[in-house]
């Protein structure tokens, strides 16, 4: 996954996590393609995505919600289920239950791109809007 200057709505700090978040992502490409497959590096990966997400997704949400985003409610509830599905791996993983590292890798690659592509887009759009009519964000 490469970061393109599309991909920005226009707030460092939230373009800085996302494209931290892309190289978390594709550190589990590297490690795939270079043959380190074991278990415990794959749940050290997907612990520490966990965790970033996580403390990205409170960091974005208090934005939206000081900015009076109208979609706030809707990211909200996207960004519980991406840590609900990737929680649910980790632990089936901790119990025994294998996960495909390539499979795991397309997923997050599928859901970071289409969600700032579409949802982080609207936001990027009501920042552009706000700051053309003198809002400061």
């Amino acid at each position: 996954m490469d970061w393109k200057q599309e991909y920005d709505i226009g707030i460092l700090e939230i373009d800085d996590q996302h494209k931290e978040l892309f190289k978390m992502v594709n550190n589990i490409k590297t490690s795939i393609l270079k043959g380190v497959n074991s278990e415990q590096i794959i749940k050290t990966v997907f612990t520490n995505i966990v965790e970033y997400t996580q403390k990205h997704f409170a960091s974005e949400e208090v934005l939206m919600k000081k900015m009076h985003f109208p979609g706030v409610d809707i990211q909200k509830r996207q960004h519980q289920q991406l840590i609900t599905d990737i929680v649910t791996k980790l632990k089936g993983m901790k119990t025994g239950t294998k996960q495909n590292p390539t499979i795991m890798y397309n997923f997050l690659n599928q859901w970071l791109l289409n969600h700032i592509v579409s949802e982080d887009q609207k936001l990027r759009d009501f920042v552009y809007k706000r700051r053309q009519s003198g809002v400061e964000i």
